[in-house]
């Protein structure tokens, strides 16, 4: 089944274009997010699980500390490599004010 996946990339010549700077956030980060949110949704339930003593705690323990490495391991991965320029201050609440005033005349 791979073989299949792998010869449809190499025959889909969309493959050779340069990956735009949204898709190549989208392909770094944005991908990894999401599966952090949902693993850290996992880590909750399994939390809740334990708390309620139901089902095999020792396996939901040891679950749960391998999501937790997993986790952590992503965290560090985003902090040491995500690139990014501070905003100034000025800037961030210029922009703040303004989504509100967008924001504000649909609330009535």
């Amino acid at each position: 089944m791979a073989t299949n996946y792998r010869q449809a990339i190499l025959n889909d010549n969309s493959t050779l274009e340069p990956a735009t700077v949204a898709s190549r956030a989208d392909a770094l980060y944005i991908s990894l997010f999401y599966k952090m949110l949902t693993v850290s949704m996992l880590d909750r339930a399994i939390t809740l699980q334990i708390q309620q003593k139901s089902g095999d705690i020792k396996l939901l323990e040891n679950a749960q500390r391998e999501l937790e490495r997993h986790l952590n391991n992503w965290k560090n991965d985003i902090e040491q490599n995500l690139p990014y320029t501070p905003i100034p201050i000025r800037t961030l609440v210029q922009s703040q004010l303004g989504a509100m005033l967008i924001v504000l005349p649909q609330l009535d």
